[in-house]
C-alpha cells in the first residue's frame, strides 16, 4: 500500500527483539532463553530470507524453555504461534520461489 512505501521491512523482527531485551532487562526471562533465539536469527538471515529466520528464531524458544522455570513453556509456544501466524505468506512464499530476499526489492 502507498502508506507504508518508504517503511523498512522486518520491523516486526525489532519490537520482537524489544521484547525479548525487556523481559531479559526486567528478569522476566534467563539472558539465555533471550539470547539464543536472536543467535539462530542471525545464523538464518545467511538465506536472506527473514520470515524463515524469525520462524527458526521462534522456534528455539519451546526448546529452550523446557529448561526454564515453570510457565515459560506456554508463552514460548504462543509466541510461536503468533509469529508463525504473522509469516505463513511469507513462508509460503519461499516455498512457491516467490519470496524476496533480504536487500532484494520486494515482489
Amino acid at each position: 500500500p502507498w502508506w507504508r512505501e518508504g517503511l523498512p521491512r522486518g520491523r516486526g523482527n525489532g519490537v520482537l527483539l524489544g521484547v525479548l531485551v525487556g523481559l531479559w532487562a526486567y528478569g522476566g526471562v534467563p539472558g539465555w532463553l533471550a539470547v539464543t533465539p536472536l543467535g539462530v536469527y542471525g545464523a538464518f538471515l545467511l538465506w536472506r530470507y527473514v520470515a524463515l529466520a524469525t520462524t527458526a528464531g521462534l522456534l528455539t524458544l519451546p526448546l529452550l524453555a523446557l529448561h526454564a522455570p515453570p510457565g515459560y513453556l506456554g508463552a514460548a509456544l504462543g509466541l510461536v504461534a503468533l509469529g508463525l501466524w504473522r509469516h505463513k505468506v511469507g513462508l509460503v512464499r519461499i516455498v512457491d520461489g516467490t519470496e524476496a530476499r533480504l536487500g532484494s526489492p520486494p515482489p
